[in-house]
């Protein structure tokens, strides 16, 4: 997945709308994680398909509908993270 994912999302929202073409942010999510699901090849970048369900279509978040600006401030934060500085590799596994 290319670096900053959701960040590039963020970005194509604001151009959208300077294009006077606004698709709400979480509809473009959703339009990415069915990607995610599924792969794409895109101009800029491919996508591989991701195994095991995390990004296979729910039906309660997919008829939801989540306003522009709070998603927009999570994902702002979200995108701010820095997870090579802030996440430690060496994360312990519970006990099975």
């Amino acid at each position: 997945m290319p670096a900053n994912s959701v960040r590039e999302r963020i970005k194509e929202l604001e151009q959208l709308k300077d294009l006077d073409n606004y698709v709400p942010l979480y509809q473009r999510f959703k339009k990415y994680f069915g990607y995610l699901n599924l792969g794409h090849v895109g101009k800029h970048y491919e996508l591989f398909a991701y195994n095991g369900g995390l990004f296979l279509p729910y039906g309660v978040l997919d008829n939801i509908t989540i306003d522009d600006t709070i998603l927009y401030e999570g994902a702002k934060k979200l995108s701010d993270y820095d997870f090579n500085i802030n996440v430690d590799v060496n994360i312990p596994r519970a006990h099975i």
